[in-house]
This record gives C-alpha cells, sequence and structure tokens, in this order.
C-alpha cells in the first residue's frame, strides 16, 4: 500500500509537466525490473496485490478524463510487465528448461522495446546472449546481441547514455552500433563462427571513408569539445 500511495503522489506533478505517462511509466518498469527481477522479491501475490491498490488509488482520485485514461493505459503495461517478468523469473533452473526461458525472455524482450525502454532492453539482450553461449549456440548468441546494435544509427551527431553494466561510455550512436558489431567478430568473446562473421560484415557499413571508433575514445573528446 505504501509503495502505491508512493506511485500515485507523483504522477500528477509529473503529468502536469508532460502530458503524459511516458515518464512515469518509463521509471516504475524499471524500479519493478529490479525489485521483481531478484529471485527473493515478489511473487504473483505481490503482484496482484501491487497492480490491485494501484487500481483502486487511480480510481479514488480526483482525475480528468484525458489522465485517467493513460492512467488506465499505465497500469495496463504495468500489470502486463510484471506477468510477463515473473514468467521469466519463476521457471525452474535446469537445461530442460532452458529453450521456456529462452522464449519467455524473448516475449519480455518484445514488451519492453514496445515501451521504449532501452536500457532494459539491453539488459535482457545480455542475459539471452549468456543462456545461448553456456548452450554453445554461438550463432544464436550472436543474433541476439545484433538485436542491441539495432537500437542504434550510423549516426555521428547523436549520442546515448552510458551503460555502467556494460562498462559503455557517453558515445556517439555510431560508435555503440559499432562496438556491439564488432563484438560479433569471429575470435570475439561470443564464438568464432564464421556465420557470426558474415552478420558483421553485412552490418557495418563498406564506406572506408566511415570513421571508425572504439567505445567512447573520440566521443568523450568530441563531448569535451
Amino acid at each position: 500500500m505504501t509503495s502505491g500511495r508512493l506511485t500515485l503522489s507523483r504522477p500528477r506533478p509529473q503529468y502536469n509537466l508532460n502530458k503524459h505517462f511516458s515518464l512515469i511509466e518509463a521509471e516504475c518498469i524499471d524500479k519493478l525490473d529490479k525489485l521483481f527481477g531478484q529471485q527473493t522479491k515478489g511473487d504473483e501475490v505481490s503482484r496482484s496485490f501491487f497492480v490491485t491498490q494501484l487500481r483502486q488509488l487511480f480510481d479514488e482520485a480526483d482525475l480528468d478524463d484525458e489522465l485517467r485514461a493513460q492512467a488506465t493505459s499505465f497500469l495496463d503495461s504495468i500489470d502486463s510487465f510484471l506477468e510477463l517478468l515473473l514468467a521469466v523469473r519463476n521457471l525452474p533452473e535446469g537445461d530442460e528448461y532452458q529453450d521456456d526461458r529462452i522464449i519467455s525472455t524473448l516475449k519480455l524482450m518484445s514488451f519492453i522495446r514496445t515501451i521504449g525502454r532501452s536500457e532494459i532492453f539491453v539488459r535482457y539482450v545480455q542475459r539471452l546472449v549468456g543462456y545461448h553461449v553456456v548452450r554453445s549456440n554461438h550463432v544464436e548468441a550472436a543474433l541476439t546481441l545484433k538485436l542491441h546494435a539495432d537500437l542504434h544509427e550510423w549516426d555521428l551527431s547523436t549520442f546515448v547514455e552510458p551503460l555502467p553494466d556494460l562498462e559503455l561510455p557517453h558515445q556517439t550512436e555510431f560508435a555503440r552500433k559499432e562496438y556491439v558489431l564488432l563484438s560479433l567478430k569471429p575470435g570475439s568473446l561470443l564464438s568464432s563462427s564464421s556465420a557470426d562473421g558474415r552478420v558483421v560484415q553485412d552490418a557495418v557499413p563498406s564506406d572506408p571513408r566511415a570513421p571508425r571508433q572504439g567505445p567512447g575514445v573520440r566521443d568523450r573528446h568530441r563531448a569535451r569539445s
């Protein structure tokens, strides 16, 4: 109930600033991912209680029609996210459940991508890559990691936020995309499969004039200038 009241206490000022629930939804999804993603925190009962309490608090609040409609969509997204997250987390350990874990993770990733939470999406890309690597499915691991690269364009003027978990600095979209794709090359940590190399060859621009950057060295210089 306390967490619900805290959640309800924050939307109105944020909504008044941006007239949309997207920022509120993003913050809640991130916090719930960290809370319910832990094996010792949250379960189906907690999910049901949390969402029910939130719905009750919003139902009792004095909201205009536009805000109420967005609140309903927001609550539906939270409920769907927790359902998919717990479907992944609650699978038993063991190789016999690995295929189910991969399928459930892909469903969760698809939902996360539709709501535009790229940081969380990348987190699950890395987790799925790990599942494939453990099973020596190196081509699948490379193709999964390419999902991260596909979030970015070959753009030298737009910068992306750092990802401390992956030790990726503040850098251009070009540098981020290039760095992720080059990690698929034969001889990388992922794989020595020639198929991985073809993925990179097809994805990296062939124009020799295109500048090449490491993970953030030129970006940091550009950011300071």
